[in-house]
């Protein structure tokens, strides 16, 4: 628990200092310990909703509120209901913006304004509209406050470079680009020393080494004359010599017949420092290689604890992931990474949202007979789940041309019991009546 509060301090010192990216990726940090830190998914879902993601900042705040019954969640989740209104506003009021309407958006985006949603690109807007309109003073209050929140906000500081190049405000001098100019050149030209002299370094190299060699063969010598004379010295050197030619070769084949041998032998102290280091690629290895029952007490034991550490960090770790390359439209990275640890997730407050993203990620790659077995799965194991409208939406529409009954009987399901559905529309109607 230390560690999560130390990692959420540092998000707050991000979040305060203006780098909200640096903010939520300590956030994460501080879930991936604790998952269920309610400070920490307090501000996870904050940055998200100003930066414009209404749907990871509610999701965010209702597992806080489900797990921790925590009150704030509660109250952002019940302001955020509004939002949506003031998302369709912005979107009408970029629309105007670039149909050039610019008095028709400027005031769509002022009425935006009444909520702290998406704040960061409706204040990009408003310093658009008023750039536009010459009047560059409320501009750059904008802009001001946009990287108050924001330092790498790349919008605003497009904004504030063409502010600055037409002269309403003045260039502000980078001291560490300079310095790090100055470092760089120090460097490129010691590197251009070292490769002009690279062959006087060589020689000097090679000459260093031929007398060593020199030493070692007189100091072999003088031992070997001590010993047992000349004649015997000679006859001993060739005799190492072949010795050595006949050894090399039964090394390596020594060591290739090893590596034929080699079975899988629990390594304790590997899967002790991976277990401490959060090495959960090879914990989960660890998993699939051993079986239990062939192990002693203690690599039972310790087994056991890789097991519970998947369980309990390992699930949010491949489950961020696959969210990111879902993000990304890689929807087979994705099902790579749910499909990992699916199995022991059955526990986890994230099975739910993890069975219903392996359908849709199936779903995408138009592998039907998945998608459908795990948005089957979600609808029989989660009633009253967030995501139980959409599988009902998805499995009418992939069964549509495939198999009908199925298709119509989760239309109706949604079309009856669901009536005020945003999955309500023409196309479940379409389906029933066909």
């Amino acid at each position: 628990m230390e560690k999560t509060k130390k990692y959420y301090a540092k998000a707050m010192e991000y979040y305060c200092d203006g780098y909200i990216e640096k903010a939520l990726e300590y956030c994460e940090k501080s879930l991936f310990i604790s998952r269920d830190y309610s400070p920490a998914l307090n501000l996870k879902g904050l940055i998200h909703y100003v930066k414009g993601n209404l749907e990871e900042a509610q999701m965010t705040w209702r597992i806080n509120y489900k797990l921790n019954g925590d009150g704030i969640s509660k109250k952002y989740l019940d302001d955020s209901k509004k939002d949506k209104e003031i998302l369709e506003l912005f979107t009408q009021g970029v629309s105007l913006y670039k149909e050039i309407k610019i008095h028709q958006a400027l005031e769509l985006f002022k009425g935006c304004e009444k909520s702290h949603f998406n704040v960061l690109n409706l204040w990009n807007y408003l310093a658009y509209c008023y750039m536009k309109l010459g009047e560059y003073d409320k501009c750059n209050h904008y802009i001001n406050e946009i990287l108050k929140i924001d330092k790498s906000n790349d919008m605003a500081l497009n904004t504030k470079k063409t502010l600055q190049d037409i002269g309403v405000i003045k260039k502000e001098v980078n001291s560490r680009k300079i310095y790090m100019a100055c470092l760089i050149g120090v460097l490129l030209i010691v590197l251009t020393f070292v490769y002009i002299n690279r062959d006087m370094i060589k020689s000097l190299n090679i000459l260093d080494k031929f007398t060593k060699i020199k030493v070692e063969q007189n100091n072999m010598s003088s031992d070997s004359n001590k010993s047992i004379g000349g004649s015997e010295n000679s006859s001993n050197r060739d005799n190492v010599s072949e010795e050595f030619k006949e050894e090399a070769p039964k090394l390596h084949q020594d060591e290739s017949n090893a590596a034929k041998e080699i079975q899988p032998s629990f390594n304790f102290e590997a899967v002790q420092r991976d277990l401490e280091g959060n090495n959960y690629e090879l914990l989960l290895n660890y998993l699939e290689t051993y079986n239990k029952e062939s192990l002693n007490l203690n690599e039972k034991a310790l087994l056991i604890r890789v097991e519970e550490k998947i369980k309990a960090s390992g699930v949010d770790h491949f489950y961020n992931l696959g969210m990111d390359a879902v993000k990304n439209n890689d929807y087979k990275q994705g099902l790579v990474n749910f499909n990992k640890v699916f199995k022991y997730s059955e526990e986890s407050y994230l099975n739910p949202h993890m069975t219903y993203m392996l359908g849709f990620c199936y779903e995408k790659i138009y592998d039907v007979e998945n998608a459908n077995k795990y948005y089957e799965l979600y609808l029989n194991k989660y009633s009253k789940g967030d995501y139980f409208e959409a599988a009902l939406y998805s499995l009418a529409i992939i069964n549509k041309d495939i198999d009908k009954e199925k298709s119509k009987k989760y239309a109706n399901v949604l079309a009856n019991e669901y009536r005020d559905s945003q999955y309500n529309n023409t196309i479940i109607k379409s389906i029933i009546n066909q």
